[in-house]
């Protein structure tokens, strides 16, 4: 009986140790996906801040 039990807490702790590498798995798709984001947001409004600051520019000389 106290093999069996044995037995079944390793096999329990292998299974949790796969599932923290598949959250940490999760948590670097989640980062890379945000990161995705800013940069296409970045992307996306540079060329209006571009504008702007010219405008800003051209009205202070």
């Amino acid at each position: 009986m106290l093999n069996l039990m044995l037995i079944m807490m390793r096999a329990n702790g292998g299974f949790h140790n796969r599932q923290r590498g598949a959250t940490l798995i999760e948590y670097a798709l989640i980062i890379a996906a945000i990161a995705l984001v800013v940069l296409v947001g970045s992307m996306a409004i540079t060329g209006d801040l571009t504008s702007f600051f010219d405008t800003v520019g051209g009205e202070l000389e």
